[in-house]
C-alpha cells in the first residue's frame, strides 16, 4: 500500500469511531489503546482542532508494528462541508488549508523525526461519519457541532511520520502541528510501551 492509502484507512478508522471512544477525543490513552484494530499497524492521533486540552496518553502497543502518526492533518467531506459541490471543491478547500502549515513536529524519545506531506489515495474516499463526533461546518473549525454522520466521500491532506517498529519498553511521542495564523493546531503526548 501507499502512504496515502495508509492515511485513508486512518481516517476511516478515525470518523468511524464515536465521540466516547474517539482517539482523537481521548485524553489519557484508554481509548486510543482499545481502538487498535489493525494487524498490520498502530494507528496514533493528535486532537480535533480546538476541542480538547492537551492530552498525555498512556499506551502498549506491539513492537512488531509500525506506527502511523499525523503531525497535523485535515479532512473535507460531503456532509460535514455541504458547501462543496464537487470533488474539485473538496479537493482544493483541503489543499488550501494544508497549504497554510507553518509547524509540524514529531519527536520520539527526544528525536525529531521528518515530516511528509501526504494526500490520500485514492484522492476522493469513502467514508463512514459517527453521528456524535464534533465537526465544523463548511470549512470553518469554529462553532463545532455535533450529530450528523453517516457515509460519504473525504479527501485528505496532511503531514505524517511513518514509523518503523519500535524496539520493546518504552518510548516517547510528541506530535504538533499548526497553520500560519495558529487557530488551527494540534498537539498530543504518547508515553507507550512497546511489548
Amino acid at each position: 500500500m501507499t502512504y496515502g492509502q495508509w492515511t485513508v484507512k486512518w481516517w476511516q478508522w478515525l470518523l468511524a469511531i464515536p465521540s466516547a471512544s474517539n482517539p482523537a477525543l481521548d485524553e489519557t490513552g484508554k481509548n486510543t489503546q482499545k481502538m487498535q484494530k489493525d494487524s498490520r499497524v498502530s494507528f496514533l492521533a493528535g486532537t480535533f482542532v480546538n476541542t480538547i486540552k492537551l492530552p498525555r496518553r498512556n499506551l502498549t502497543l506491539s513492537a512488531i508494528k509500525p506506527i502511523l502518526v499525523p503531525a497535523i492533518n485535515y479532512q473535507a467531506n460531503f456532509i460535514e462541508d455541504p458547501i462543496f459541490k464537487d470533488e474539485f471543491e473538496l479537493r482544493s478547500h483541503v489543499k488550501t488549508d494544508i497549504n497554510d502549515i507553518a509547524h509540524t513536529s514529531i519527536i520520539v524519545d527526544d528525536s525529531p523525526i521528518p515530516t511528509f506531506r501526504v494526500s490520500s489515495d485514492p484522492i476522493l474516499f469513502p467514508v463512514q461519519i459517527a453521528n456524535d463526533i464534533p465537526h465544523g461546518v463548511n470549512g470553518v473549525d469554529t462553532g463545532w457541532i455535533t450529530g450528523k454522520g453517516g457515509s460519504t466521500h473525504a479527501t485528505a491532506d496532511g503531514y505524517w511520520a511513518f514509523l518503523k517498529p519500535l524496539s520493546k519498553g518504552k518510548h516517547t511521542i510528541h506530535l504538533a502541528g499548526s497553520c500560519s495564523g495558529g487557530t488551527r493546531s494540534t498537539e498530543a503526548f504518547y508515553d507507550l510501551e512497546l511489548i
